[in-house]
């Protein structure tokens, strides 16, 4: 997608780094209601596995 946007115009790279912004800290908000929804068992869970990327973030 970044490639793309590159290709086309400066400003849908701009959208794009946008959207992605706004992707991660949906991420970020929804482990959040996770933890509070699932006291017990999401905390333990999330040490166990990566958000977004595997083995990395």
């Amino acid at each position: 997608m970044i490639g793309t946007a590159v290709a086309v115009s400066f400003i849908w790279l701009i959208a794009v780094v946008l959207l992605g912004a706004y992707f991660l800290f949906s991420a970020v908000k929804e482990e959040r209601y996770m933890t509070e929804l699932f006291p017990g068992a999401y905390p333990r869970y999330k040490q166990s596995t990566k958000m977004l990327i595997p083995f990395i973030f």
